[in-house]
């Protein structure tokens, strides 16, 4: 027989015991992953899901001394597309690419034009403050039909699928400027992935830190 003492030891070491097993549990089957850069113009983390995958645009990377270009992408593999897409970028003014863009309003009034530009059915469906890690900014949620350009689409993952009448994205995007450097944070995704991609903006959002 156990004392009141040694059993009230045991039950406090059982308790610290299934703590751990818990913690190690939770981390084991997170829905997030941290991403952190110390590189560049910009030193930065946050959490993206963890269905995602990271994507290099070149071999150069993603950092420069003057922008940096993040993509990740949950790719559907039965028909090659994607149903969630990540975004990131950050440049310093006035931009690159023979774009002039002074601020965050610059770009994100520029990307509403190229929206209208580039598909016959868009809408902006929200303008709103937004708060990106304790950094205001404003959030723009967007939709448009893939299936709608106003130019002939090149060859790839909409080849050989003309037959298909609509294919509506919903798009969320932060504009923000920090540390002298325009940001923006945008996530795409099909209309029925779209409850779980609003959550996992808002996620990234909270979790966004600018790194010492």
């Amino acid at each position: 027989m156990f004392s009141k003492k040694e059993n009230y030891r045991f039950s406090v070491i059982l308790l610290l015991i299934l703590s751990v097993l818990v913690m190690i549990f939770s981390a084991c089957i997170s829905n997030y992953r941290t991403f952190s850069s110390n590189e560049g113009i910009a030193h930065f983390s946050f959490e993206y899901p963890s269905d995602m995958k990271y994507l290099k645009f070149n071999d150069e990377g993603y950092v420069s001394e003057k922008y940096i270009t993040l993509l990740f992408r949950r790719e559907i593999v039965e028909d090659g597309w994607f149903d969630k897409d990540l975004y990131i970028a950050a440049f310093k003014p006035p931009g690159f690419n023979e774009l002039s863009i002074s601020d965050a309003k610059t770009l994100l009034e520029q990307d509403i034009i190229r929206l209208d530009e580039a598909f016959e059915v868009s809408k902006v469906l929200e303008r709103s403050p937004v708060n990106i890690g304790g950094i205001s900014g404003e959030l723009v949620v967007t939709s448009w039909d893939m299936m709608s350009p106003r130019m002939s689409l090149p060859d790839g993952p909409f080849e050989g699928t003309p037959q298909q009448p609509s294919l509506m994205m919903i798009g969320r995007s932060a504009y923000f400027d920090q540390g002298g450097l325009v940001w923006i944070i945008r996530m795409d995704s099909t209309e029925e992935a779209e409850e779980e991609t609003g959550e996992d903006f808002a996620h990234i959002l909270k979790t966004f830190k600018i790194l010492d």
